[in-house]
């Protein structure tokens, strides 16, 4: 059974004006979005999903009113948008300052904001400009299998653009818009289907996005988001038996340090017969025509088991051996829970700087990097590889479609 509220009456410190409990299962929210105080009246009329969390839920706004994404943003329930005594939720950029305590929008869902027909929620961009918006639910429906997660079907009048000083008026308008009464829910239909705005919606850690939309304008990363969309985050998971074989290299190491460790030289190389014994594992020896009988001389080896230490942290060095950390411990043979803890790793501290001044990565840079994802996909494969070969294992692949759906 649906849940059912009385609509935000929004009054200060009104006990009704706070979050609700999410739904039981999603529904389809048709709401009615206007620009305050525009004159004529400036709106758009959306359905998006209910179980949409609200950074979600920014980006089908910014692409409602064609604007670009680059100011600060807040959504409220209240009187207004600014309301003291209201619940505020902000963005990853204030989260973490003293001065707004406010919510975390990406942990609340826009059915935590609204309930019932009537409902509303508060919403403003650019500070500076101040674009407040009233977000009033209209109607809740069911959701069916085909439904897209936003859509526009309705709207009057084109959007203020970007810095424009915050004009709302028509006859304003009209000297900065060459047709102030124009609007095309096509075109804002157009926008919400891009790639990028496809990948936010459906979960992907924020960060990600934001790198993929950084690379959106160079050679490698043009279609990048067009084919991270195309990812079925429903591909179901490998079965034990082809995990197993995949990780041959990686169970080796495991089980031999759950008997006591892997005792080391002293040196801290492996032993030359746990060298020979490995390397027969270790997917990345493919190709491979020296001996195996020297760690240090046998760098594919080394650095699987560089990444096993490092990047994964299944292994810790010490007092001469090579033992289990806790996770390590926690994975122990069990091919599933090594999937899925390396999954996890793959994304884990993923925090992309950019600088307008910085040089472009080569590809030898970034194979060369210590925490290479590059490098634990390759090893990730029942059979040898050659390092030289772009393609990857289905259990790789796999691998990698989990590492990216994880939220």
């Amino acid at each position: 059974m649906e849940h059912r509220f009385t609509a935000v009456s929004g009054g200060p410190g009104d006990e009704a004006a706070q979050r609700r409990p999410v739904r039981s299962s999603p529904s389809l929210y048709r709401l009615r979005v206007d620009l305050n105080d525009a004159s004529p009246p400036l709106w758009r009329r959306l359905e998006v999903r209910s179980d949409q969390t609200l950074d979600q839920v920014h980006t089908v706004v910014q692409d409602a009113f064609c604007w670009d994404d680059y100011h600060l943003h807040r959504f409220a329930l209240g009187t207004n948008a600014w309301d003291r005594d209201g619940e505020v939720f902000v963005s990853l950029h204030e989260v973490d300052d003293p001065d707004t305590g406010g919510t975390d929008e990406r942990v609340v869902r826009l059915d935590e904001t609204m309930a019932a027909p009537g409902d509303v929620l508060h919403y403003v961009y650019d500070y500076g400009d101040n674009w407040d918006l009233t977000l009033r639910l209209e109607q809740v429906a069911a959701v069916q299998a085909s439904t897209p997660v936003a859509r526009c079907t309705d709207g009057r009048r084109a959007a203020p653009p970007e810095d424009c000083g915050g004009l709302r008026d028509a006859d304003d308008l009209a000297q900065v818009l060459a047709d102030p009464a124009r609007f095309d829910p096509d075109d804002v239909n157009a926008r919400l289907d891009r790639p990028v705005r496809l990948l936010a919606r459906r979960g992907l850690p924020e960060r990600l996005v934001e790198l993929v939309s950084a690379l959106a304008d160079s050679a490698d990363g043009a279609d990048l988001a067009a084919r991270l969309a195309g990812v079925d985050p429903a591909t179901p998971r490998p079965g034990r038996e082809e995990l197993a074989e995949a990780f041959g290299a990686h169970l080796w190491f495991l089980r031999r340090a759950g008997d006591g460790g892997i005792p080391l030289t002293a040196a801290g190389w492996l032993r030359p017969a746990d060298v020979t014994q490995v390397a027969a594992l270790v997917p990345s020896m493919g190709g491979w025509i020296g001996k195996t009988n020297r760690e240090d001389l046998t760098w594919p080896v080394a650095r699987f088991r560089q990444s096993l230490t490092r990047h994964l942290g299944l292994l810790r060095k010490y007092k001469g051996r090579l033992l289990l950390t806790k996770a390590g411990a926690a994975v122990g043979d069990n091919p599933d829970a090594l999937f899925t803890h390396i999954a996890s790793r793959l994304v884990a501290g993923t925090k992309p700087t950019y600088a307008e001044d910085a040089d472009p990565v080569d590809a030898l840079s970034l194979r060369q990097y210590e925490h290479n994802v590059y490098d634990v996909l390759r090893d990730v494969s029942s059979a040898a590889v050659n390092w030289l070969d772009p393609r990857f294992s289905p259990v790789a692949c796999a691998l990698a479609r989990a590492a990216l759906n994880l939220a």
